[in-house]
């Protein structure tokens, strides 16, 4: 397997290297016939529609096998480098420079910078659609803040060797329910009777909620707040890094650089939305840190503990935890129970079902033997835990299919620890004018079922499994003709913000 990912990421790395070389080969630049969009642009639109870098990248995130976990992290850090040198070529820049003036739409966008492209930018500036505008302005811009319109070689040069190296350092019990503990890893040895708790969601937020020992939790929290040590000289050197390359651009810091491209638009509008919040916030939360610490006072002499006036971080979790039961009369555990894992997932996507218009259907293995070429359900999954459904307009919306959903949802070996959604197949319209649909993983670590029950799902638990959901139906209600602006590709703070 490890082999195939290998090939599998240098056919990819050729194929995008050839969709550069193709747009060179076409355009001259003294020739303004051949300043075109399909010249210029559609050779790596077309690539991005077809590759499947995601795919590759994936398994180092969930696989079983370790081998193939290594090795997919090594293809990750390829990715990153070979993907800097692509975006980093001049060639490719000064074609894609002299289209976007060439078309007028430079000219149009100085006039109203802060005006998105709508279809009467689009059409004066000779482009068919306003996806087409904006992919030539997200490359223009995008190129622009690699440094390609620096002035000087030297610059240029400076600026791709920071780039390289921030891709490289990207790279680099008392209380607990008895149902938690029993699915601890039992100590042997020098740790025998004792219960093996890590870093995974589904162990720490439980145990700095539930554990009763003060000291237990303090050191649970100072551990986790202090694991990884080695990295801190590398963020001190990716953020040394960050800061000349967006003085080299121009910018004043690379807040203002990063910023400019997202809802925000400036850093001056996101401190001036904290402090209103802030501000706002203060007075309730004076109020609720003063409950807190009353909370504690009233444990600590419950139980012959000493108090000494202070609220720490540890003690968060627990009583936030207590005082909510108190005031709510609401017990976690209990709440839990009307939310089995099958059955809050059917309900959410029953949910989404009737508010956009879509029907989810759960495969089984003999529907996924039926969609996988070899016939064999094992091939479709890339785990056994996973479930998968596939997702339909209803009748209104005109019964076809949009793409399918698939949710891994409980802790193993090897596994991304925390809740997110992957993208696997990006949807896209094919060169026939067919659409490809997409894919998509949602990546959980939800407390496991026992012998005795199902995976129970707590309040936290529910919000979170909505909102990555949400994810998921965003890339199936978009039918973009781009791969890059499906779903979660659009701009960071809106995709988040729902």
């Amino acid at each position: 397997m490890t082999g195939i990912v290998t090939a599998a990421f240098e056919s990819w790395a050729d194929k995008h290297r050839a969709a550069l070389d193709a747009i060179v080969a076409n355009v001259n630049l003294s020739d303004p016939k051949t300043v075109t969009f399909e010249n210029i642009m559609r050779p790596e639109l077309q690539f991005e529609n077809e590759k499947y870098s995601h795919n590759l990248r994936f398994y180092q995130h969930i696989s079983a096998n370790s081998e193939l976990r290594d090795t997919t992290r090594r293809m990750d850090k390829r990715y990153i480098e070979f993907w800097t040198d692509m975006k980093m070529r001049e060639d490719v820049f000064w074609a894609r420079d002299a289209l976007y003036h060439q078309s007028g739409l430079a000219a149009s966008r100085k006039q109203d910078p802060a005006r998105y492209i709508t279809e009467d930018i689009a059409e004066n500036a000779g482009f068919e659609d306003i996806e087409s505008a904006v992919a030539l302005e997200e490359e223009w811009k995008a190129a622009i803040s690699r440094g390609l319109g620096l002035p000087s070689q030297s610059q240029r040069d400076r600026f791709k060797q920071i780039q390289k190296r921030l891709g490289q350092l990207r790279a680099k019990l008392d209380g607990m329910d008895d149902d938690v503990i029993d699915q601890l890893a039992k100590g042997t040895g020098e740790n025998e009777g004792k219960h093996k708790v890590t870093f995974d969601p589904s162990h720490y937020d439980i145990f700095l909620e539930t554990v009763k020992d003060p000291e237990a939790r303090k050191r649970m929290w100072i551990a986790m707040e202090n694991k990884c040590p080695e990295n801190v000289p590398l963020f001190q050197e990716a953020m040394l890094l960050r800061h000349e390359a967006a003085c080299l651009l121009g910018y004043p810091d690379h807040a203002t650089l990063r910023v400019e491209s997202r809802m925000a638009k400036t850093p001056t509008a996101v401190n001036n939305l904290l402090d209103d919040l802030r501000n706002r916030l203060a007075p309730l939360a004076a109020k609720e840190l003063s409950q807190l610490l009353d909370a504690k006072k009233k444990d600590c002499e419950a139980r012959n503990l000493p108090f000494d006036g202070s609220f720490y971080y540890w003690d968060w979790d627990f009583y936030d935890a207590k005082v909510y039961k108190q005031q709510h009369d609401l017990d976690n555990k209990k709440i839990a129970e009307y939310f089995p894992i099958d059955s809050a997932i059917t309900g959410m996507l029953n949910l989404f079902g009737e508010l956009f218009g879509i029907v989810f259907v759960r495969l089984s293995a003999e529907d996924l033997g039926r969609i996988f070429p070899t016939g064999v359900a094992e091939d479709v999954m890339y785990h056994t835990d996973t479930i998968m459904f596939s997702a339909w307009n209803d009748e209104s919306e005109g019964n076809g299919f949009l793409g399918y959903l698939n949710i891994d949802a409980h802790p193993r070996e090897g596994k991304y620890r925390h809740t997110a959604n992957f993208q696997l197949e990006l949807g896209h319209q094919k060169a026939d004018g067919t659409r490809f649909y997409p894919a998509s993983a949602h990546v959980c670590n939800f407390p496991a079922p026992t012998k005795d029950k199902p995976s129970l799902l707590d309040h936290k638990h529910v919000v979170d499994l909505f909102h990555e959901l949400g994810h998921g139906i965003h890339g199936l209600v978009s039918p973009t003709p781009f791969s890059r602006h499906r779903g979660t590709a659009g701009k960071r703070d809106f995709v988040e913000a729902p």
